[in-house]
């Protein structure tokens, strides 16, 4: 569910590399040779699968016996070929080998990257497709939960049960985002926890998005995804609460911090997107539903009337919408509640205004 780049070297060189990497088996050396065109044909038969999301109609070799299965070449010598030839510290196509190692950069591309591939994993394996088990394209960087708890030595017999090739796969699995979360907050102001879950987008064909779903749980995405998150959460909550308290609207606090974690993700469904777009979520609705809450009214204070008339913001009610934006310097003067403006009032002098201050505390020491 992580793109990677083709490796380096195609199959004719690596077989190339292996080659000369068999000193003492000259017969081994000889049929190698003689089965070059074969092996290309077998890589191309490979990627045409892969494109196609098809690797699963390739049939596998019988695990009992030493069947032949490319010209002259059998199982265990095809087996032989990557173990001693291929992955041998000491021979050429150790090369190879180092090459697609190091391409993942120390990112799993089965897990989003957040094990560190440490072998070559066959993605169809070699006990079942052993023709291919020098094939670049079917050895994929795999940290050790991917290679042995997620993916093992399964391979697909059906089209849905198929999981992403990370180098050949449709591009909608690499592009589109299909890996969400919610973020469910606690009560006692402790943090919450993150909720990842699949949901592929409407268009998909349904094969894809069965396979989406089996990608996620073989590799058990939910709970590796949310733990990443777990562990980054404390110091986003602490960034979001020294801004809370520097007076900055929720609306700053997405626009800064949150929306460029979404933004800057290392691809579409890294764990960190979706950690970013459940928290920008939560927030959201924090904010509209703050903004929904009616307030105290700013201009009276909650005392409703001015003695002997209804505050002219909130109309008598106390309290007024949250999100009202409201400046107060625009009622520096209010109504005297005493007179219309007659000559010789005692609190306004005629002037039918006084200021809001006075009109307030007449509010609060009326009887």
């Amino acid at each position: 569910m992580m793109l990677l780049d083709e490796p380096l070297y195609t199959f004719e060189q690596t077989i190339d590399e292996c080659i000369l990497g068999v000193t003492g088996n000259d017969s081994l050396r000889k049929k190698l040779i003689a089965s070059k065109d074969d092996f290309s044909n077998a890589g191309m038969q490979y990627r045409f699968a892969a494109g196609t999301a098809e690797l699963y109609a390739i049939q596998p070799v019988s695990v009992g016996g030493d069947p032949i299965v490319i010209n002259a070449l059998k199982k265990s010598e095809l087996v032989k070929l990557y173990e001693q030839y291929f992955r041998a510290s000491e021979k050429p196509a150790r090369k190879v080998y180092d090459s697609i190692l190091n391409s993942a950069q120390d990112k799993c591309p089965f897990c989003g990257g957040i094990g560190t591939p440490r072998n070559l994993d066959h993605f169809l394996p070699k006990a079942h497709y052993p023709q291919f088990s020098v094939l670049p394209s079917n050895l994929v960087p795999s940290c050790r939960d991917c290679n042995m708890d997620g993916k093992g030595k399964n391979f697909a017999t059906s089209a849905e049960k198929q999981i992403i090739q990370p180098y050949l796969d449709n591009q909608r699995f690499f592009i589109d985002q299909w890996i969400f979360a919610v973020y469910v907050a606690v009560d006692d102001g402790e943090p919450g926890v993150f909720k990842y879950y699949v949901s592929p987008p409407e268009g998909w064909p349904e094969v894809d998005k069965q396979r989406a779903r089996r990608h996620f749980e073989g590799f058990d995405l939910a709970k590796r995804y949310a733990t990443k998150a777990a562990e980054q959460l404390g110091t986003v909550l602490g960034q979001i609460r020294s801004m809370e308290q520097a007076d900055l609207d929720i609306s700053v606090i997405k626009s800064v911090l949150l929306q460029p974690a979404i933004e800057t993700a290392q691809f579409s469904n890294h764990w960190q997107k979706g950690m970013y777009q459940a928290l920008c979520s939560h927030y959201t609705k924090l904010e509209n539903a703050k903004l929904s809450t009616p307030k105290k009214c700013p201009l009276c204070e909650g005392e409703c009337v001015f003695v002997n008339y209804f505050c002219p913001l909130c109309n008598g009610n106390g309290i007024v919408q949250a999100q009202l934006e409201i400046d107060i310097s625009d009622y520096q003067f209010l109504k005297c509640p005493e007179c219309d403006g007659r000559e010789r009032c005692r609190l306004c002098s005629g002037k039918g205004l006084i200021s809001r201050d006075k009109a307030l505390e007449m509010a609060r020491n009326r009887p």
